[in-house]
C-alpha cells in the first residue's frame, strides 16, 4: 500500500534538512523528483519499517543522517558524553525499570518456548518511558530484528539504544544483542550453534557486540565471545547511560534504530566510503 506521507531529505547549507509532504487523494503514486540537485532521500514509511530511495546529492554520510533524523535519533556524535553529570536518581529509575522487566520475564520462563518469545517479551518490558529528573532526560529504546536480511547480515537480533540529555546536549550510544536460549551458561561460544559467526558479524560494524543468554535463573550478558565475565544487562544499560559502553557512530545508531532497515544502503556504502 502507497504511504500517504513521505519525508524529503535536502542538504542545505552545510546540513541535513527535511520536508514533510502529504499525496493528495487524487495522486496515486508518488513522483520522484531527481531534478532537485540537492535532493539527498526521499524515505516512505512501510508496514513499521521504511523505504528510501537516493537523490543527486546522496552520500552514505547524508543518507545515514537521513535515516538518524527519521527515527529521532540525529544528535552531534562528537560533543562529551553528559552521562558522567547525570543525577544518579535519573539512572536508578531507568535500572530499576529494567530490572523489573527481567524479573517479569524470569517469573514466565517456562511459559516460553523459544528463544524469540522470551526476546519478545522482554523487548516489550524494558523499553522505557521519558524519565525525568532536575532537567535532564532518559530513555531506553529496543528493537528486535527481521531474520532476513538484517539479523543475517548483522548478526545482531536485538538492538538497544541509550538516549540522555541535560536539556542542551543530547547523547544517543547504542548496543548490539545475540539472544540465546539455554539449560545453562555456556563456557564457550562454541557451544552454542551459529554463535561465533554472529559475534564476528557484529563485531565487523561495531565493538559493542554482546551475546544475551536467557536461563530459568537469570538472563546473563557477556561481552562477545568472553563468557568468563557474565554481567547483568541491567548494569550493561547502567554502563551505557554512565557512558562505559555503547557506540556513538551515526552508522551504528542508524543501523539501529529499524528492525529492517535497507543493508544496502546503510552497510554496503558506508563500508565503501570507510
Amino acid at each position: 500500500m502507497i504511504s500517504r506521507i513521505r519525508y524529503e531529505y535536502f542538504f542545505d547549507d552545510g546540513r541535513i534538512k527535511r520536508r514533510m509532504v502529504l499525496r493528495p487523494d487524487h495522486v496515486e503514486k508518488w513522483r520522484f523528483d531527481l531534478e532537485q540537485p540537492n535532493l539527498v532521500a526521499v524515505i516512505e514509511p512501510r508496514s513499521g519499517s521504511f523505504h528510501i530511495r537516493e537523490g543527486p546529492a546522496a552520500t552514505p554520510e547524508r543518507i545515514v543522517d537521513a535515516v538518524r533524523d527519521y527515527e529521532g535519533v540525529l544528535v552531534d556524535a562528537t560533543i562529551s558524553d553528559v552521562g558522567p553529570l547525570a543525577p544518579a536518581d535519573l539512572i536508578r529509575d531507568v535500572i530499576s525499570h529494567i530490572e523489573t522487566g527481567i524479573a517479569a520475564v524470569l517469573a514466565q520462563f517456562p511459559s516460553y518456548a523459544e528463544e524469540t518469545d522470551i526476546t519478545g517479551s522482554l523487548k516489550g518490558r524494558i523499553e522505557s518511558p521519558v524519565f525525568e529528573r532536575e532537567g535532564w532526560q532518559a530513555r531506553v529504546r529496543t528493537w528486535t530484528y527481521s531474520r532476513r536480511p538484517k539479523e543475517r547480515e548483522l548478526g545482531a537480533d536485538v538492538g538497544l539504544i541509550v538516549d540522555l540529555s541535560d536539556g542542551e546536549r543530547r547523547v544517543v550510544k547504542a548496543l548490539w544483542f545475540q539472544a540465546k536460549k539455554s539449560d545453562g551458561v555456556p563456557e564457550t561460544a562454541e557451544q552454542v550453534e551459529d554463535l561465533p559467526r554472529q559475534i564476528a558479524s557484529m563485531r565487523k560494524e561495531t565493538p559493542e557486540a554482546y551475546t544475551l543468554i536467557y536461563t530459568v535463573d537469570g538472563v546473563y550478558a557477556f561481552e562477545g565471545d568472553n563468557f568468563k565475565s557474565p554481567l547483568e544487562l541491567a548494569s550493561v544499560v547502567r554502563d551505557a547511560l554512565f557512558c562505559k559502553r555503547g557506540d556513538r557512530t551515526p552508522r551504528v545508531v542508524a543501523l539501529t534504530a529499524d528492525s529492517r532497515i535497507l543493508l544496502d544502503v546503510l552497510v554496503q556504502k558506508a563500508n565503501k566510503s570507510a
